[in-house]
Order: C-alpha cells, then structure tokens, then sequence
C-alpha cells in the first residue's frame, strides 16, 4: 500500500465507538485493537473510523434507507474517504453493526456474542478496504481472511469455527 507522504495524518489511528445498543459484553478497547490490528496488517497508514452499535430498530432503518432492503443486517459500511484507500494510505469511514443480529446468529452458530459482534466490526474495516462478498469465491476469502485477522489477535476462527453436533 502507498502511503502519502503529504498526509499530516499519517500514522494516526482515530477510532471512535458510539453505543446505540448496550452490547457491554465488547469493550470499546477490543473494538480498537481490531480496527487497528486489521489496517495495519493491510498497511493502511492511519484512518478515522466510526464503529456504531446498533440495535435492531436502527439497524433496518440503514438497511432500508441506503441499501433498499427490509429488515436488520450483521452490517453496513460507509467509505467517506476521499479516494481509494490504496491511494490516500487512510481509511475513513463508518461500520455500523448490529448487536441482536450477532446474539442470534452466535446463538445458531455455537459463538460467543461478543466475539460474532467483533467479526462484523472487521467484516466492515474490510470492506472499506475494498474486500467484497457479492459472490461466493469473494465472501470465502473475505472471510478467510477476517479468521485470520481474528486468529492473530487470539480469539481463533469465529467464522468457520467448527460447530459441534454431536
């Protein structure tokens, strides 16, 4: 990744968490190090991200009114850059999550909730970084490679985790 050399805010890493859920059981300090974790191993040199908690409500209220589409979702980015992230070396942004999508699908998958939200949080940092899951071989490697990010902060595979049943 280029990064500018004009870019005063190079190697800054603002990342900021509003609650519009009480999803207490992630911490404000675990969302950071994600969002951090994930744009340094993508050699992004800085960014101002927004993580926003939402509930259900808020949730498909985004999800109508940008996307077209009822009912909540796992998550919905917003790139507010000023070019491709491969070009300014920052990622600006917005990644909205919701948490009753991730206590249910952590509820059918065998994961804790907490770590389901954290999954979405760096789904969205991936898609402001160009990643994209609109076919299947795109979605395999994007979420090959959120395990992975997730792996090297030492939470393991949260979206293959293997399912026990048995």
């Amino acid at each position: 990744m280029r990064k500018s050399k004009s870019d005063s805010n190079e190697g800054v890493y603002h990342v900021s968490v509003v609650r519009r859920s009480a999803a207490k059981a992630l911490s404000d300090s675990r969302i950071r190090r994600a969002v951090q974790h994930a744009l340094r191993r993508h050699e992004v040199g800085g960014c101002d991200i927004e993580v926003a908690i939402l509930g259900a409500a808020g949730m498909c209220r985004l999800n109508e009114q940008w996307l077209g589409h009822e009912g909540a979702t796992d998550a919905i980015t917003f790139d507010l850059g000023d070019g491709p992230v491969e070009q300014t070396g920052r990622a600006v942004g917005q990644v909205n999550v919701c948490w009753p999508v991730a206590q249910r699908e952590a509820g059918k998958r065998g994961v804790r909730p907490d770590l389901e939200l954290l999954l979405y949080v760096v789904h969205g940092v991936l898609h402001l970084l160009g990643y994209d899951d609109q076919t299947a071989a795109a979605a395999g490697r994007m979420h090959a490679r959120e395990d992975a990010l997730l792996g090297e902060l030492g939470y393991g595979a949260v979206y293959a985790r293997p399912v026990d049943i048995g």
